[in-house]
């Protein structure tokens, strides 16, 4: 094996050889193809270049001409996109596009564990502007409002126009309620700076209803409805100002805090939320008392005015017949019989005055609370007794007939016998008038352990359902009772009331309606003891 080596050797190194040189040959055929190929690129390049750059031209120029369509379209699509999420006439954000900004504060609100607050703005008077100067004075009117709206607000914050005359503001991450409150302030502010609209200058105003996330909602709807009502509980007021939701209880609605971080902000809110909301009631009270005190002025007013005139229909009535009476008296007749007519005549009407005048005190003296009353133990039958021999010729004269039911005993009660005369007095005479000719009237004592109640009753005119409830109201006549009997102050039942009252009892009225009579109730409290010596006293006038 040894001898054969060096054989393999040389016929090794002799396959070498020829693989290298097959190897040179292939490489230089591969260089040669190479630049063939190279020649080939440059002939053909030279051939078409020219039309290469032809078309690359107008590829470029298309490319160009693409570009600028696509821009345009896309433009046109930002731009259709923007118009269908905005208002026309205010070009603020529509109701869809609030509710999205809307729920993107409460969002934050969320993260940052801060508030934020939607305040729902509704314009005072707008149909009086559109009526008086146009509708287009009115779009002037919520085009302004808008913009100063805008002007208050931040650029993180959201106005929108919710629908007609009502606008809607979102305003995020607040620090506390009092944020809220102090920019509703300036808008009001804001929207009262006069401005020309139409001609004419204005002065805007605006009712203001303001919810606050997480206090009182936590959603956006339910945010918007809230406000919403706290705008019309304004609106009902009179407008011109802001409230937030009267109904929601600070302890209830805020959220409960961990109180393993620094409660600090979150009990200082509570506390400024809590003033805020109390302040906020109060003037919400103090403007619904203004206005019960207005309508009650008002009402004053209208029957201070009514009054005045049958005042002065009353005292001018006696005064014809006292003047004519004067006038023939200064004729100095001589015929005796014509004199005492006329004196007659004169002493009547007088009596007829006096009897005015002095309802009028009384009814001035109740009024002002400076009636004032001798206290005494008084037989009311006797009081009775008298009422009905007071009145008895007024009775006899309208052909009517009294049956008087009385106790045999003495009934003693607490109180004035000048008064207490007074009361049935004017309840006999109040049936008397109210009855026509013919008519019945009845009057009726009950005794109880500790009450005694008298009734007058009649078969006169009656009181219509509707009257009944004002029938002790001071100057009040009902028109039935005028066509019958057309004088009056309409003072006597309200005296009857108050005394009534000042003597600790009370006094009520019935009816089954027109023509149907009446029935008039007085319930005293009743001592069951005879008369002192002091009950024929109380002679006091008030």
């Amino acid at each position: 094996m040894n001898n054969s080596l060096p054989g393999e050797n040389e016929r090794a190194k002799q396959r070498l050889v020829l693989l290298t040189s097959q190897a040179d040959a292939v490489r230089a055929e591969l260089a040669r193809l190479g630049r063939d190929l190279a020649a080939l690129h440059r002939e053909e390049h030279e051939c078409h270049a020219p039309g290469l750059q032809a078309a690359n031209e107008k590829l470029v120029i298309a490319a160009l001409e693409a570009a600028a369509v696509a821009d345009k379209a896309k433009q046109g699509l930002a731009g259709l996109v923007a118009s269908s999420q905005r208002d026309e006439l205010t070009n603020t954000p529509n109701r869809a596009l609030t509710l999205e900004r809307l729920e993107h504060a409460i969002g934050l609100a969320r993260r940052h564990d801060t508030l934020m607050a939607v305040l729902f703005l509704d314009l005072d008077h707008l149909k009086l502007i559109n009526d008086s100067l146009g509708h287009s004075a009115g779009d002037a009117a919520l085009q302004l409002t808008a913009r100063r709206l805008e002007s208050i607000v931040r650029s993180t914050d959201t106005v929108s126009r919710h629908g007609g005359d009502e606008f809607v503001v979102v305003l995020s991450e607040l620090k506390r309620p009092s944020d809220a409150a102090e920019l509703a302030l300036q808008m009001l502010e804001a929207l009262a700076i006069p401005t020309c609209i139409g001609g004419h200058v204005l002065s805007l105003t605006a009712s203001i209803g303001i919810s606050i996330f997480p206090l009182d909602a936590a959603t956006g709807p339910h945010l918007i409805e809230i406000a919403d009502s706290a705008m019309y509980v304004v609106k009902r007021l009179g407008g011109s100002q802001f409230a937030f939701d009267p109904a929601n209880e600070i302890a209830g609605n805020v959220r409960t805090q961990d109180m393993s971080g620094p409660p600090r902000r979150a009990v200082a809110d509570r506390a400024g939320m809590a003033q805020l909301r109390l302040a906020n009631e109060q003037l919400v009270v103090a403007a619904l008392a203004a206005h019960e005190l207005k309508d009650l002025a008002d009402e004053a007013r209208g029957k201070e005015i009514k009054f005045m005139a049958m005042v002065a229909h009353e005292l001018r009535s006696p005064l014809t017949p006292i003047q004519l009476a004067a006038d023939m008296l200064s004729l100095n007749y001589a015929n005796e019989t014509k004199l005492k007519k006329l004196q007659a005549i004169i002493g009547e009407e007088v009596e007829h005055l006096v009897y005015l005048i002095e309802d009028l005190l009384d009814a001035s003296r109740i009024s002002t609370g400076k009636l004032r009353m001798e206290q005494a133990d008084v037989d009311l039958g006797a009081v009775l007794a008298q009422a009905v021999h007071a009145k008895m010729s007024n009775i006899t004269e309208r052909d009517q007939t009294i049956e008087a039911t009385l106790t045999e005993e003495p009934v003693v009660v607490r109180g004035s016998k000048v008064r207490l005369k007074q009361i049935f007095s004017n309840l006999l005479d109040n049936a008397s008038k109210y009855t026509p000719v013919g008519g019945h009237i009845e009057l009726g004592m009950t005794l109880t352990d500790n009450e005694v109640t008298v009734v007058v009753a009649d078969n006169g005119i009656g009181i219509p359902a509707h009257a009944l409830p004002h029938i002790f109201d001071l100057f009040v006549q009902e028109a039935g009772a005028l066509s019958l009997h057309g004088g009056g102050l309409g003072i006597g039942l309200a005296l009857v009331h108050e005394l009534v009252a000042a003597h600790h009892g009370t006094v009520s009225a019935r009816s089954a309606g027109r023509n149907q009579g009446s029935r008039f109730t007085v319930v005293l409290p009743c001592l069951g003891t005879p008369p002192s010596a002091a009950a024929d006293g109380g002679n006091e006038t008030g």
